[in-house]
């Protein structure tokens, strides 16, 4: 109401923003989706622009690349700000990454955003195993606020743009990539290439 020249006059409010905080603490991640819904297409929205502070996967999961900003701190108490609708070229690879990217952000790799240190493999398998072999030696990943992420192939370079300390809309990560070596076979005395096997 505070924005309406109506109620302060024409003057009350030059720029008005709307600020929301941790919506998700209160709603189920169904509401979540409707209420970003609802602030996207409100008609008699009265605010210019909207902020959301939030730690929800499913909120950033919901949203464009472009939309995202993300804020995180160094030992030294640095605020870093990432932009990730940024960080890619303008050109043919930059546009597809962007694009790859924003298709895997769900609610669960989401996590990405908002983990101290990121582990990305190739699969399931390694997303599985990391974790117990941490057990294993007792070091457990979740104390250091690390998530292991599979991409589901070798598609790292896509995922690494958002990380790139080169550009200085990358978000401030730590980054690890591991992959595995799939079964490769060929006929002994053969000049062919090693192909995959399963």
């Amino acid at each position: 109401v505070d924005t309406n020249g109506d109620y302060l006059g024409s003057n009350a409010k030059v720029f008005p923003v709307l600020v929301i905080e941790e919506p998700e603490a209160h709603l189920h991640p169904s509401l979540q989706y409707k209420f970003l819904k609802f602030l996207h297409t409100s008609d008699n929205q009265k605010a210019r622009q909207i902020f959301i502070t939030s730690h929800s996967t499913n909120i950033t999961a919901a949203v464009d690349l472009d939309q995202i900003i993300c804020l995180s701190g160094d030992s030294n108490g640095v605020v870093n700000v990432g932009y990730p609708g940024k960080v890619f070229g303008s050109d043919a690879a930059g546009i597809a990454s962007k694009a790859y990217v924003q298709r895997f952000l769900d609610a669960t790799r989401s996590d990405m955003l908002f983990a101290k240190n990121i582990i990305l493999v190739e699969g399931i398998a390694e997303q599985i195993l990391i974790p117990t072999f941490g057990r294993y030696i007792s070091k457990d990943i979740e104390d250091t606020h690390t998530v292991v992420i599979h991409i589901g192939g070798r598609y790292f370079d896509h995922f690494l743009k958002l990380f790139d300390s080169s550009s200085p809309y990358t978000i401030h990560k730590r980054v690890a990539c591991i992959t595995d070596q799939d079964p490769v076979r060929k006929l002994i005395g053969s000049s062919d290439k090693f192909k995959k096997c399963y």
